[in-house]
């Protein structure tokens, strides 16, 4: 745990170097020397420094993401449906598990989980007939994930299912085979932007689809039409 601290404490430290612009001319004014074992007492000024690095290194993230989705890269949460393929070249390929790490020098895209990709298409059937209410789709849904498991166990009880869940996957275009990144945007004071299409990254046919784009556009048409 001690070895942990201290390389902990070093990283930060640099944070605050790379963050005030100290090192540049070989001198350290502003940052004492911290022996391994010591605690530095951190100030106003450096949770500023150390925020304004995080804020950096997070806009370098974010690009690196986009440019993985750009090639048909997976990046985000894996989608209920779905399972992550993650291959690297000249290795064999892998099927990730839910809450798996992808490997270093792996990159991921997804293929369709067969269970849960029985009852995608059913949420999109049964959401699109016009005899059937929200609330009737929702209800029969839970009961079918209830009892979808080996042995009637139910599948993905980490999911809660909810109206507002439900209708964020029948917007997803995931389910069409293509990626759509930059959709939400989550600021720094915990609030959440939703971004239109139209300053969102889309890629086509990145990965096998669940449904068909005319069942896909029904339903919009249906979820638009709901009061």
């Amino acid at each position: 745990m001690a070895a942990w601290a201290d390389r902990y404490a070093e990283a930060v430290l640099r944070c605050l170097e790379v963050g005030r612009g100290i090192g540049s001319d070989g001198g350290s004014p502003e940052v004492a020397v911290v022996e391994p074992g010591t605690r530095y007492q951190f100030g106003s000024a450096d949770e500023e420094v150390l925020g304004t690095t995080r804020l950096r290194y997070a806009v370098r993230a974010r690009s690196s993401r986009r440019k993985m989705a750009a090639f048909g890269r997976w990046v985000g949460r894996v989608p209920f449906g779905y399972r992550r393929h993650a291959h690297a070249e000249g290795r064999p390929s892998i099927v990730l598990e839910n809450g798996a790490t992808c490997p270093k020098d792996y990159y991921c895209t997804l293929i369709p989980e067969p269970v849960e990709a029985a009852l995608v298409r059913w949420m999109f059937a049964a959401y699109a007939a016009s005899h059937s209410t929200s609330g009737d789709v929702l209800r029969e849904l839970r009961d079918r994930i209830k009892t979808a498991g080996p042995g009637g166990v139910p599948i993905r009880p980490d999911l809660k299912w909810t109206l507002a869940s439900m209708f964020h996957r029948l917007q997803s275009v995931t389910y069409v085979g293509n990626i759509r990144y930059g959709r939400r945007h989550n600021e720094r004071d915990g609030g959440t932007i939703i971004h239109d299409d139209a300053d969102c990254l889309i890629v086509r046919d990145t990965h096998p689809a669940l449904v068909t784009p005319a069942l896909f556009d029904t339903v919009q048409q249906r979820l638009h039409q709901s009061p």
